[in-house]
């Protein structure tokens, strides 16, 4: 759907009679692009561009941009547009058919293309965008690579078919990233993939319990290198949440791969490592959310705290704040909930409690901002994606619900060390579509994109890392030729 923002008022009154074009507002700052309570930026071309996500840039130009009005910035197209001008035409004669232009004095001319500048504010050749500042990560990048684009990508699927998925993504001290899901095998087996940041697959570990379906949900590697995943396993015809432990490099049989003891039940969907005493997986079975902390080794042993409500109530974040408190974050009943769990059998009270009916499917904590997303359930306009910014305390700091026209959901998020939010999920259109974005440290959006190519019907964002250079990794879900769902890994400029 293409918005329109409304017009910039002309303030004091001091061009009242003159003669003045009021079709045209120039800015020189972004301080002149706020409208009825909307931030925008004042672009390089001297003209003001709004928050619109059908715009591969995330922005639009205002209708007070000339002729850059309506179009999306960083393409210099309008929606459906393809960039040539309705009311003109022009023609070209290919150099094959016809003998080469002369000048004058009868040498054949040089009609040789110029190289593409980067830099000059003018998209040419292969440029995905140009602009003439020098900013990384706003939506056009100094390579003249548009935030979001794909450097390299690699499906992740079983040579006989069937279903294969990605659901969780860690980075490792290696410099790597490890990612977990299921692969279709004899039966439905636990997947662990390790690549490095250029998109090699370097190990590939397959694990079956004891031949039923079997996946993997989460992945965290603790201080001592070894990676400690979770999920669940179908043991004798019962599925129980499951972890395992592999250390480095990944072989298999791992260290230990143990179902949770009751009262857990259900699915583990996160684990997080805050010491080898104090390791701590969430969960839930619809009516009750747990967390269940074990000493690395010893899971036989460990301590539950549980939340019970009604319908939909589970955990399904776990994360270690940088002071060493573990955080846990899903929902009981209908709200939204975070806990600092006064100990590893008592949760305490929520510090945050949302009014609104959501499903929190990830959270992050920093030194001083607990960030969480899922979904905002809205009957009237349907599910929107949703993110909000609490204080320590679990005031609200600020939140991002855009209205979108289906239903749409955040499935996780990252923070890097300025502040700037990194979301994944998916955006509904006809189907569901793999959706990336980045929100300032305001939580206002700078750029999304929804266009990832591969998919041949549904495909769903899972987990999202940001890497030490900026750039971004992500796992996916995505329908392959046959309609079976595969895994899909890739690279992402920042």
């Amino acid at each position: 759907m293409r918005r329109r923002w409304p017009m910039i008022g002309i303030a004091g009154g001091a061009l009242m009679g003159a003669c003045v074009d009021l079709g045209v507002y120039q800015c020189s700052d972004d301080a002149q692009c706020s409208s009825g309570g909307t931030r925008g930026w004042c672009e390089d071309a001297g003209f003001c561009s709004y928050p619109d996500l059908d715009c591969p840039s995330g922005r639009r130009y205002s209708d007070l941009a000339h002729t850059l009005a309506g179009h999306c910035v960083g393409t210099g197209q309008a929606e459906g547009s393809s960039g040539s001008d309705e009311t003109s035409s022009t023609s070209t004669t290919d150099a094959s058919t016809g003998p080469a232009p002369t000048t004058g004095d009868g040498t054949s001319e040089d009609t040789t293309l110029p190289e593409p500048i980067c830099g000059n504010g003018v998209v040419e050749g292969d440029e995905e965008c140009d602009e003439l500042d020098a900013e990384v990560g706003d939506g056009c990048n100094p390579d003249c690579v548009r935030s979001g684009s794909v450097r390299w990508s690699a499906v992740v699927a079983s040579d006989g078919g069937g279903d294969d998925r990605l659901f969780g993504l860690t980075q490792l001290v290696s410099g790597d990233v490890a990612a977990v899901g299921f692969i279709q095998a004899a039966s439905r087996d636990i997947l662990v993939t390790r690549f490095t940041v250029d998109g090699q697959e370097v190990q590939r570990v397959v694990h079956d319990l004891d031949g039923g379906t079997d996946e993997a949900e989460a992945i965290v590697q603790g201080g001592t290198g070894r990676l400690y995943v979770c999920g669940r396993a179908t043991i004798g015809g019962i599925s129980r949440p499951w972890v395992g432990r592999w250390d480095a490099p990944l072989t298999e049989p791992p260290a230990y791969s143990e179902t949770l003891p009751a009262p857990a039940s259900g699915l583990c969907h996160d684990i997080t490592y805050v010491s080898s005493s104090q390791i701590v997986a969430a969960g839930g079975n619809g009516s009750t959310a747990w967390a269940f902390t074990f000493g690395d080794g010893n899971v036989a042993s460990g301590t539950i705290a549980t939340a019970m409500g009604p319908s939909a109530s589970r955990f399904k974040s776990a994360v270690r704040a940088p002071d060493g408190l573990a955080y846990v974050a899903g929902q009981v009943g209908d709200p939204g909930v975070v806990y600092q769990p006064v100990s590893s059998s008592d949760l305490g009270l929520p510090l945050v409690e949302t009014v609104e009916v959501v499903d929190l499917q990830t959270m992050a904590v920093t030194n001083d901002t607990i960030y969480v997303g899922g979904l905002l359930r809205e009957v009237e306009t349907l599910d929107d994606l949703w993110v909000v910014a609490y204080e320590l305390d679990g005031s609200e700091r600020w939140r991002f619900a855009p209205p979108m026209p289906a239903i749409d959901e955040v499935e996780d998020l990252a923070v890097d060390g300025a502040g700037n939010v990194y979301l994944i999920g998916h955006v509904v259109d006809e189907f569901p579509d793999r959706f990336v974005g980045k929100l300032d440290p305001a939580g206002e959006l700078v750029w999304s994109r929804r266009d990832y190519a591969g998919s041949e019907g549904d495909d769903r964002g899972r987990s999202i890392e940001v890497l030490p250079s900026g750039d971004l990794v992500v796992v996916a879900e995505i329908t392959g030729p046959g309609g079976d769902l595969d895994g899909w890994i890739a690279r992402l400029a920042p």
